[in-house]
Order: structure tokens, then sequence, then C-alpha cells
């Protein structure tokens, strides 16, 4: 799969938000694939397959910290980024300090996490660029 093919992994509880982020993500231009369980969206999670991951952090089971410590065991060069209306300063260094990309307080603007993610999209296009050189 091409890298230009790959999607975004979306994983949230809440199915509204779940479609609400989804479907901004569709009209930006990105294809997703959302889940409702963080267990069964890390049992089908593969690099080849998705090149950023999107999670609330507050959800049962797993946490977004949770989520982002155990996608980032499978690869350490994903890119993950934590949404939650409940976190405190404290959830979010901790977020951070654990290698995640981004830590969004909810509510958002869609449009801030499309320049997020085409900063990320262009991030990885310079790291390309410059491997290949």
């Amino acid at each position: 799969m091409e890298k230009d093919d790959k999607m975004i992994m979306v994983i949230d509880d809440n199915e509204f938000t779940l479609k609400s982020i989804s479907y901004a993500l569709k009209m930006g231009g990105f294809p997703n694939q959302g889940f409702k369980d963080p267990e069964n969206a890390l049992s089908k999670y593969d690099k080849n397959t998705y090149e950023l991951v999107i999670t609330d952090f507050r959800m049962p089971k797993l946490n977004g910290i949770e989520v982002l410590k155990l996608i980032l065991q499978m690869d350490n060069e994903a890119k993950v980024i934590i949404y939650s209306a409940f976190a405190d300063e404290e959830i979010q260094v901790e977020a951070m300090k654990q290698g995640a990309f981004l830590f969004m307080k909810k509510p958002f603007n869609y449009e801030s996490l499309i320049e997020a993610i085409q900063r990320i999209k262009a991030e990885d296009n310079i790291k390309k660029e410059v491997i290949s050189k």
C-alpha cells in the first residue's frame, strides 16, 4: 500500500463524536476508519494501513494514553493525536511525554484537526525526501 493510500484510524466510544470526526476527515480528503472499541482498533492496527491514529482519552477498557503506548509498541514511528473534554494539564503533559504528536481539548475546531494532519503529512514528506537523497 502506498503512503498516500494509508488511512487514519479514529477511536472513540461515543458514536456521534466518532461519526462527526470521520465525516470531517472524509470531507477534508482523508480516508479513515472508525472504531468504538479501543481493543478492537488495536487488534486491527497495521502500520502499512494506517498513517495516523486519532483517539479519545476517556473510554472504557483503555484510555488514550494506554492506546498511545500500545500503538507505539507496535510501531515506534506512529503518529497519535489524543483529544478529550476532561483532561487536565497533567494528563496533557503525560500524553506528550509518552509520545503523542498532539493533545487537543474538546470541543475543538475540525479545521484545527485538519491542519494538524496536514502538518504530519508535510513532516512525513520532508523525511521521505531526506531519506531518498
